[in-house]
């Protein structure tokens, strides 16, 4: 019995991608059983016909919502295998008791790391909820893209949205709080882009975000009506809506992919070239790849992304840490660099979509 287990989406079955390899692996390798995916926190337990063989795949979304479970039975005669019947399926863990001895033995541990999280970071002088991250500028994702300015000397920054639906209320952090805010251990990096890349991966960004709108009555966003979970009802994954800081530009909702994006100026109103090369700061995780927004998008080779960095810089989070310890609280500033247009165009639909995604 085969297994590939695997840090990996899914994917589609005639298409490789790196980041999102399982399905194409169960397709097109022979000699599998079972492939364990596992990254983009979707659920499935499904199976992909490779020739004549059943390949598994299987799936359990994130923060242990689901094991992964495949069966198999063999019929043996005379010490040969002669016939494999495999099955998977998922095990909700929702109504799994914890385990008291498991419990017992970690117990100092989980306390040092409590007392940890729970220590006094700094002040949040205002709300900031990632909800408003999918409709325009907000101040949530704005303080993300001042701190990598900030902290980095950019000319630009690329950010989005890494929780589906995080509000934290003005007033005291602990260090969980910040966790919230920043959950991954991203680094932040610099990479140097020219800006017809910097157009083209914002056009890719938007294209898995904003729904191209030929009526008022049209969806803004993306969305897949009968979607729930980890992604609620957006088509792709969220945590790849990049936005930029540093640029003022616009979002046209009723334009093609390619035809999205028009940049006006830099921040400041000086002039915006495609030909002229500018330092961008964005997260570990994209700089290697991540989200397909460089290759896909700016249209980058893999192999090439390596020597685009310019600057490292420590995780994220440790600098929004380091900047509220130095500063003891941090107030987060809209700064409203771009906008999706027509606005009397999309601004029926963003209260109808702000209603599906989140019930209010």
């Amino acid at each position: 019995v085969v297994i590939a287990a695997l840090h990996g989406g899914l994917g589609e079955e005639n298409e490789y991608s790196i980041e999102n390899p399982s399905r194409y692996i169960a397709k097109n390798i022979k000699g599998l059983d079972f492939v364990f995916a596992a990254h983009d926190h979707k659920t499935t337990a499904e199976f992909v016909i490779n020739g004549t063989d059943t390949v598994w795949v299987i799936e359990g979304g994130s923060r242990a919502s689901n094991l992964s479970l495949g069966k198999v039975i063999l019929n043996i005669e005379n010490g040969n295998v002669i016939k494999k019947y495999k099955r998977a399926s998922l095990v909700p863990m929702k109504e799994v008791v914890s385990d008291k001895e498991y419990m017992s033995e970690f117990s100092r541990e989980f306390s040092e790391v409590k007392k940890f999280t729970n220590q006094f970071t700094g002040v949040l002088n205002n709300r900031i909820t990632t909800r408003d991250a999918y409709f325009g500028p907000s101040e949530y994702i704005d303080m993300i893209h001042s701190i990598q300015l900030n902290a980095s000397g950019a000319d630009l920054s690329f950010a989005a949205p890494l929780s589906l639906d995080v509000t934290v209320e003005s007033g005291n952090l602990t260090y969980q709080d910040l966790m919230n805010i920043y959950p991954y251990e991203n680094q932040l990096y610099v990479i140097e882009m020219t800006g017809e890349e910097i157009k083209n991966y914002l056009e890719y960004s938007y294209s898995k975000w904003i729904n191209k709108m030929t009526k008022k009555s049209d969806n803004l966003l993306l969305l897949s009506l009968s979607g729930s979970g980890e992604r609620n009802r957006f088509k792709n994954i969220f945590f790849n809506f990049d936005s930029g800081a540093g640029i003022l530009y616009e979002v046209d909702a009723t334009k093609d992919y390619g035809q999205k994006i028009k940049i006006k100026s830099m921040a400041d109103g000086s002039r915006f070239e495609s030909d002229k090369k500018y330092r961008v700061a964005l997260s570990s995780y994209r700089a290697s790849g991540g989200g397909d927004l460089l290759e896909k998008g700016a249209g980058i080779p893999a192999i090439e992304l390596e020597k685009r960095v310019v600057a490292r810089f420590s995780d994220i989070r440790e600098i929004i840490y380091n900047y509220l310890k130095s500063n003891g609280s941090i107030t987060a500033v809209k700064l409203d660099h771009w906008k999706i247009v027509p606005e009397e165009f999309v601004k029926e639909a963003a209260v109808k979509d702000y209603r599906l995604l989140f019930g209010e």
